[in-house]
């Protein structure tokens, strides 16, 4: 009896010894299946990196922003809308691989097969190297007023008209403004899409002036000269404004807020009843 105790015991500790040691193997196995299965896939990845590197021309360094030919593959890369299906195939001989089955598209009534189903856009194609947003409906507009909060911010709040449908009012600020409650011009000209209050600049002094002479001259290459610019602020430092445009083609008027009759001469500006 105690013989047999004795076998029964040796014999069920061989058998959880070796069940450990399969367990063991096997996870053995899987990591390096594990291992070579991510290594196939970045020299997979690495391979269509090197295949898909947009190309550039040295001799002609100033492409078109919109023309593909005119990027460069530089070290981040593209950032990739669709990629190619990569389905799981079958191991043969112990080993496994990923089968990369390119899209089918119909031109013609034809069936061809894409040379590379990568479609690229461009990484830097941020808001500093895209058009300006405002220069389509800035076209569309016959009046621009340049509006400088910092010097008169009550502007919409004195008004006692309300502005034409096709005028257009900017403003620039470089201390906090809150936008009026109850005003109906305000409210209006928000409804049409006619405001836009430009970003916060800078506390240093004239901070806000800057950024908008910077604007002026911006617009005054993008839009059509029919497109009159009003400059609404009583600092005397945009009459140099006047003097550098003169050449412009450009109706170019300033108004000063802390003058009697500046209302007066805005609706006359904007009717158009003077040169």
């Amino acid at each position: 009896m105690l013989q047999n105790g004795f076998v029964n015991n040796f014999q069920g500790t061989l058998s959880r010894l070796q069940s450990r040691l399969r367990e063991r193997r096997r996870k053995r196995r899987k990591r390096r299946r594990n291992r070579a299965k991510s290594q196939r896939r970045k020299r997979h990845i690495a391979r269509m990196r090197q295949a898909c590197t947009i190309p550039f021309s040295p001799f002609r360094p100033f492409h078109s922003r919109w023309s593909v030919r005119g990027y460069k593959h530089l070290a981040s890369r593209p950032t990739i809308i669709s990629r190619p299906t990569i389905r799981r195939r079958k191991l043969v001989h112990g080993r496994g691989g990923f089968d990369v089955h390119h899209r089918r598209r119909k031109i013609d009534g034809q069936n061809h097969r894409q040379a590379c189903s990568f479609t690229f856009r461009p990484r830097f194609r941020h808001r500093h190297y895209r058009m300006n947003p405002l220069k389509h409906k800035l076209c569309r507009m016959d009046h621009i007023i340049f509006w400088d909060i910092d010097n008169w911010s009550r502007f919409f709040e004195k008004l006692k008209f309300l502005l034409p449908p096709n005028t257009f009012v900017w403003g620039f600020h470089s201390t906090q403004w809150n936008q009026p409650t109850r005003c109906l011009a305000f409210h209006r000209l928000m409804s049409t899409g006619g405001f836009h209050k430009n970003y916060q600049s800078g506390r240093t002094k004239n901070a806000a002036d800057f950024a908008m002479m910077l604007q002026i001259g911006k617009m005054d290459e993008l839009l059509p000269k029919h497109v009159q610019f009003t400059i609404f602020s009583g600092d005397k430092g945009f009459q140099e404004a006047l003097h550098q445009m003169k050449d412009s083609r450009r109706m170019i008027r300033i108004i000063n807020p802390h003058v009697p009759g500046w209302q007066a001469r805005l609706h006359n500006i904007l009717n158009r009843t003077i040169p």
